[in-house]
């Protein structure tokens, strides 16, 4: 239940309205596309994708973050026959005696296999992340995958969700909570996206998932809030942007900077005000510009006498 701060907020700068009529609005656009063939199991089963894309007045990461965060949405993605690929620490074996009761986990793979087994070069990893949906991995080897699943997975941004399998007791409850959430991967700038349903979704569905990201973003990862978002926009991989928030100012007070020369006063103030000390230094300063200016133009004179003294002098002229 949100905070009454954050519903005051909602109501004052996202406008659930526009979220609706642009929701509706992309799905009746993307029903009336042809339908494209293709080889992901989640797109031919539940539609085509749509985005949340996120845009701040500052950098939200420094740097890219490869670690995805996981986000509770009321209607998840991912359907009920999604095929799940589950990556453990060893012993393989294991985790996977258990993980046998649940039908969802279709394969588990021990991280010494993904190392050196058969799924270490490229073509076979393209097929690994093509056969699943989703994969999931333990939390305590989640920071040695994006290295060995590489760009494959990144590209697609299908890197594995951390989930803690530490405890036997945990392991289903973790696994239902990442399959109704929703990934956020921090990228380097001030853009990113979110997926927040598909084609299969009604619009109240997708709009009621909008509004728990948008939740999740203004508390946990932009800094300041409403204050720090730019933009947000919906759209589909290939459809055009259609925007569900704009910011009024893109940037406040604190953000111009001020030059040491215009915080000077200088218009406005009278000469008594001035220090003495300053008018001395002045002073002092303009005698000096003087005297030096006078031994200049004295040097100056001096030439030009010496030089007329040397032209004027006799030559002798000795008779041979």
């Amino acid at each position: 239940m949100p905070s009454p701060k954050l519903q005051f907020q909602t109501k004052k700068y996202h406008k659930k309205a526009l979220t609706a009529r642009a929701t509706k609005a992309l799905l009746s656009h993307l029903k009336k596309q042809p339908v494209k063939v293709s080889k992901s199991l989640l797109e031919l089963e539940a539609g085509i994708p749509i985005y949340l894309v996120l845009s701040t007045k500052k950098f939200i990461s420094d740097e890219k973050k490869l670690k995805p965060q996981k986000i509770v949405i009321p209607h998840p993605i991912l359907p009920d026959s999604s095929s799940i690929c589950l990556i453990t620490k060893d012993p393989q074996r294991t985790y996977k005696d258990l993980t046998a009761s649940i039908p969802e986990i279709i394969r588990v793979i021990g991280i010494s296999k993904l190392k050196a087994g058969k799924w270490k070069g490229y073509e076979q990893r393209r097929q690994l992340r093509d056969t699943h949906d989703l994969f999931l991995a333990d939390d305590r080897i989640v920071r040695f995958l994006p290295s060995l699943l590489g760009k494959v997975f990144i590209e697609k941004k299908k890197l594995p969700i951390p989930i803690d399998i530490s405890k036997e007791k945990k392991i289903y409850s973790e696994i239902k909570k990442a399959l109704s959430s929703t990934l956020l991967i921090l990228s380097q700038g001030n853009c990113t996206s979110v997926r927040v349903g598909h084609t299969g979704l009604t619009a109240d569905h997708i709009k009621e998932n909008i509004e728990a990201v948008v939740q999740h973003l203004i508390s946990k990862v932009v800094s300041k809030g409403w204050e720090g978002i730019r933009s947000l926009h919906l759209k589909s991989p290939e459809s055009t942007s259609l925007p569900i928030h704009v910011a009024e100012k893109l940037y406040g007070d604190e953000d111009i900077l001020i030059s040491e020369n215009k915080k000077r006063p200088t218009e406005g103030v009278e000469p008594d005000s001035i220090p003495k000390k300053k008018l001395k230094s002045t002073k002092k300063a303009g005698e000096d510009i003087e005297a030096v200016e006078k031994t200049i133009s004295g040097k100056k004179e001096k030439n030009v006498k010496s030089k007329k003294v040397t032209a004027a002098k006799p030559v002798n002229l000795v008779a041979v």
